[in-house]
């Protein structure tokens, strides 16, 4: 089905009015892109400071599309329920009368319109589309009723993926709830179990630097940093599985486990001995419990090393105690991966049903 192609710009409007300061009225609700998620949610709203007010803000309506235009966050488009103001980072779209806004957003967040927008973004630092390249997309434009029934079966496509995508974002608040179960409050030591100083459990080493320009695009082995995985080499420093500890910066005191066959950079730090037998995994959630930022210095940039995390207690239950946790986050982790794999389903059935949509073909 041909449905008439038409610029944004002849069906709605990008309504960028801005605010005088002194008419703010009290618990004016506020957005910035922080608050709103990948996938468009609003995760929350704030009531408006004097600080957010020393520079210009977007007026919206519940009636509008809130296009985040700064790249890398143009798929955060979100639907309000409510009027506030919002930062300059977001556009908001005033859909006309011929124009249903679920079917817009829907629209816009198809991942060929999030590339358009990201080819046409500007500025060296911060790329950002400008209201007048977005005013220049050119929209499918069927009669109203037909743009509702799209509308209509793409949101119950998305709440599928939405719920699933839950599931898995849950699985860790899970296993920190087993854990507590299990051990009780670890810094309390609510279940009076043993202790012990990292310092008698294990010794810390920094990972080797390895910069993003001398990384192998082509590698397949996993390189940890900070935060987890920040690329992919065609080297690796460890046949198995490593605690790794953020080192420096915002990620200090982050621990993640990595995968076989990885390599560490010297943002990180990991174990390169045990001084006593541990379950790996125990002490990876033993060392989250732990939240080993607060103990980084702050001179220049948050910093951790050995020296100052090893006078730091933690509980240490007996051996079973600790193998029987490992047991069910295995067991969590392979349920997690069907989970994924469900996801991923549920994602490519969404992406197969929105480009049908707006070809006509629902």
């Amino acid at each position: 089905m041909n449905w008439p192609m038409v610029r944004l710009d002849k069906v709605a409007k990008i309504d960028r009015k801005g605010i005088d300061p002194s008419s703010i009225e009290a618990g004016t609700k506020y957005l910035g892109l922080e608050h709103i998620a990948s996938g468009g949610e609003i995760i929350s709203a704030e009531c408006v400071d004097e600080g957010q007010l020393a520079s210009t803000k977007f007026c919206f309506e519940e009636s509008h599309v809130l296009y985040g235009k700064l790249r890398p966050y143009l798929a955060k488009i979100a639907l309000p329920d409510f009027s506030g103001i919002c930062s300059t980072d977001i556009l908001p779209i005033q859909p006309g009368p011929d124009l249903d806004r679920r079917y817009l957003a829907f629209f816009l967040r198809q991942p060929h319109l999030v590339e358009l927008a990201s080819s046409r973004s500007t500025g060296v630092n911060l790329p950002r589309l400008s209201p007048k390249a977005l005013a220049e997309f050119e929209v499918p434009l069927p009669a109203l009723n037909e743009q509702l029934h799209v509308a209509a079966v793409l949101e119950k496509a998305d709440k599928i993926r939405h719920k699933r995508d839950q599931a898995v974002s849950m699985s860790d608040e899970l296993l920190r709830a087993v854990f507590l179960d299990m051990f009780g409050d670890p810094v309390l030591n609510t279940k009076q179990m043993p202790t012990a100083a990292l310092g008698d459990i294990i010794k810390v080493s920094s990972g080797n630097g390895l910069t993003a320009k001398k990384m192998d695009p082509n590698g397949r082995h996993p390189v940890y940093g900070g935060n987890g995985i920040n690329g992919f080499h065609s080297e690796y420093m460890f046949d198995e599985p490593q605690i790794v500890i953020g080192r420096v910066g915002v990620y200090c005191g982050a621990v993640h486990v990595s995968e076989p066959k990885a390599w560490i950079t010297d943002n990180a730090l990991y174990v390169r001995e045990y001084k006593r037998p541990v379950n790996q995994t125990y002490l990876a959630w033993a060392l989250r419990f732990a939240d080993l930022n607060q103990y980084a210095g702050r001179a220049a940039q948050p910093l951790i090393s050995g020296s100052r995390i090893y006078p730091i207690e933690i509980v240490l239950p007996n051996e079973d105690l600790q193998n029987n946790f490992a047991a069910f986050v295995e067991r969590q982790k392979k349920f997690e991966a069907k989970l994924l794999a469900a996801c991923n389903d549920a994602k490519s059935l969404f992406d197969s049903l929105s480009q049908r949509a707006f070809r006509g073909e629902l």
